[in-house]
């Protein structure tokens, strides 16, 4: 199972693709616990997460999920992010937001170019 064949069943929500996403970019370490849950049960109850792994004999479930998301192809993986990316009000930007010091920073060496 795919995640995009996921989100068109509403299984998941903009919020949900928006945290992948800074997963994926490795803007945040590990899945939320809400979307690693969502994530769970749709593979355990579609039979793609083996038994032993869901029961945590045989693997490591958080590992598990983890891997599916990382290992989903790049062209897929932007092909997800553009077909959803007006869906919901999702907005979707190639890099993160700057802090307030980073913009402040920027702008003042502009300024200071500018008055060479």
């Amino acid at each position: 199972m795919k995640l995009n064949e996921i989100f068109e069943d509403d299984r998941l929500t903009a919020e949900d693709l928006e945290q992948i996403i800074a997963f994926r970019s490795g803007r945040i370490e590990e899945l939320p616990e809400p979307l690693f849950n969502k994530l769970f049960s749709i593979f355990m109850n579609s039979g793609e997460m083996p038994y032993g792994t869901a029961k945590a004999r045989t693997g490591d479930p958080h590992q598990w999920v983890e891997n599916q998301i990382n290992n989903m192809g790049e062209f897929e993986f932007k092909q997800l992010v553009q077909q959803n990316s007006g869906i919901r009000g999702m907005q979707f930007r190639n890099r993160p937001r700057r802090t307030r010091r980073e913009s402040q920073y920027i702008q003042a060496n502009k300024d200071f170019n500018r008055s060479k």
